[in-house]
């Protein structure tokens, strides 16, 4: 039966079961291969549709629930927002911090907050008006336009609730709101000029719609 493993240091590939054959490729650490068999050397299957071999010595189990190298996860996001807790206040409308790079401490509000901790983590930027612009400004109303001609993934807001690094917004009345999900249905958010970026309960606080960011890998815990 196949299995994935991952590689725990450069794995050359041999084209046989062993060191005298020749080597057909180097495998970087954190390689993920499928393999079959039982013996000291695995075959797997190469990207060019050809078996190679190589020695299981260097292979450990790989737990589906963990992220590929180099892929951006709903936690990467959460711990983003997470370092800013206590270091930025809130001015509503205050200027984007695009502008000003990323890991910015100045001023932000709700939806600046979740535009730039995206931008940070994933170099995309969603939830701004004229986003061809140099400083494009983020919005609360950008975020629910992007979520309607679906730039990004509506869920159901329970489903959000449970998923460390998804969205919450609410798009309704005269107050609009956007957060990011943490652990054990809280939030992080610019929550108001009293406050600044703090942590905050999710339950209770009309959110609507629930957003994930289109590439990014959610685990949601239930």
């Amino acid at each position: 039966m196949n299995s994935k493993f991952k590689t725990i240091t450069d794995l050359n590939v041999r084209s046989g079961p062993g060191v005298g054959y020749n080597r057909l490729e180097t495998l970087s650490p954190g390689r993920i291969v499928e393999e079959v068999g039982i013996t000291d050397w695995c075959p797997i299957a190469m990207g060019s549709g050809a078996v190679g071999w190589v020695s299981r010595e260097y292979l450990v189990p790989y737990d589906e629930s963990e992220p590929v190298p180099g892929q951006v996860t709903g936690e990467m996001l959460l711990a983003a927002a997470e370092a800013m807790i206590g270091r930025q206040q809130y001015i509503l409308g205050a200027d984007s911090p695009l502008a000003q790079g990323d890991n910015y401490t100045g001023s932000t509000d709700c939806a600046e907050f979740c535009t730039e901790r995206v931008h940070e983590v994933t170099g995309k930027i969603y939830g701004v008006l004229q986003p061809g612009l140099t400083n494009p400004e983020p919005w609360t109303g950008a975020w629910y336009n992007d979520m309607r001609a679906g730039r990004v993934i509506q869920i159901p807001v329970e489903q959000a609730k449970r998923t460390p690094g998804a969205i919450l917004l609410r798009y309704s009345g005269r107050v609009h709101h956007i957060v990011f999900v943490g652990h054990n249905r809280t939030t992080v958010e610019a929550k108001g000029k009293d406050y600044g970026v703090v942590k905050d309960e999710v339950d209770g606080r009309g959110f609507q719609y629930g957003i994930l960011i289109p590439g990014v890998v959610y685990k949601e815990i239930v």
